[in-house]
């Protein structure tokens, strides 16, 4: 029997990519999809575009974004799970479900996630979009999928050639703690060694740094970096700062990170094409705008 996909959201800082996401695994006719945000919609963020702004005073996000996606595509079937995203985790939730997706969650809960669907057999994503910077996370353990390649040749005609093939994911444990010895500096992605610290932090002081946090931050970053290998110099305060400083989020980061996630969940989930985010995807306008993918763990 077919299972769903959970996608756990959350209407706070860093969590509004979530409806792009949504709205795209919908409309590509996934099957079946289970909302988690018991956020009452009265507090929904107004870039939200999947509640309606005459929804019930009464009726949380996750339901009124139900009830717009499953106008959207009335084949796929969108259903409502009572509670935070938490709940998500639970064992008779997690067991229906083929992968999960965490959006704007802190990294204790990441973490949690990651460790549960990898004894479950549950395919993983995260992601998070904070000011000018977004990035998504990719555990689908080991990963299974068709590979296609056409060739065409100069008489006109074209052969195609199809193959079975495995990919080996690391866990957002191994990928959070991985030595960092020996690595370019200039090539190392700033962004990834930032939510690296903020991670971190988080896993800590279970939630999510703000502008007072600048001073901690800045400590915690030497240490982070010390204990990978490298010279701290190579995440600058600024962008530390920057990142702590800033809790709302923006739209254009939103389309771009909750985009590629919404591709790559539809390639999981299919088993169809590789997978082309193992394991971080990172996007930063303090970088010049450019996205990158990086494999860590």
């Amino acid at each position: 029997m077919a299972k769903q996909l959970l996608a756990c959201l959350q209407a706070q800082p860093g969590a509004r990519a979530h409806s792009r996401v949504a709205k795209n695994i919908v409309l590509a006719g996934v099957g079946s999809v289970a909302l988690v945000d018991d956020t009452p919609c009265s507090l929904r963020p107004p870039s939200n575009f999947l509640v309606p702004a005459d929804a019930p005073a009464g009726t949380t996000v996750a339901e009124a974004s139900a009830a717009t996606l499953a106008e959207m595509n009335p084949y796929v079937k969108v259903s409502v799970l009572p509670g935070t995203p938490v709940a998500a985790l639970a064992p008779e939730n997690l067991r229906q479900a083929d992968l999960l997706l965490l959006c704007g969650q802190d990294a204790s809960v990441i973490a949690q996630a990651d460790a549960l669907c990898r004894e479950d057999g549950v395919a993983f994503f995260a992601g998070v979009c904070r000011g000018m910077f977004g990035w998504a996370f990719a555990d689908l353990g080991e990963h299974t999928y068709v590979w296609e390649k056409v060739e065409e040749r100069q008489d006109g005609s074209s052969s195609k050639t199809v193959e079975e093939r495995t990919l080996s994911f690391p866990s957002w444990a191994a990928a959070t703690s991985c030595s960092l010895q020996g690595a370019s500096i200039k090539r190392l992605s700033k962004l990834y060694l930032l939510l690296r610290v903020c991670a971190k932090f988080e896993q800590q002081q279970e939630r999510g740094p703000t502008a007072e946090d600048s001073e901690a931050l800045a400590a915690l970053a030497a240490d982070v970096c010390r204990e990978a290998g490298i010279d701290p110099a190579a995440l600058p305060a600024d962008q530390l700062a920057a990142y702590a400083a800033v809790e709302e989020d923006m739209p254009a980061i939103n389309a771009v990170v909750g985009g590629v996630v919404a591709n790559e969940v539809i390639k999981a989930v299919g088993r169809k094409g590789e997978p082309a985010v193992n394991n971080f995807f990172l996007f930063s306008l303090a970088d010049g705008g450019q996205g990158s993918v990086e494999r860590m763990g």
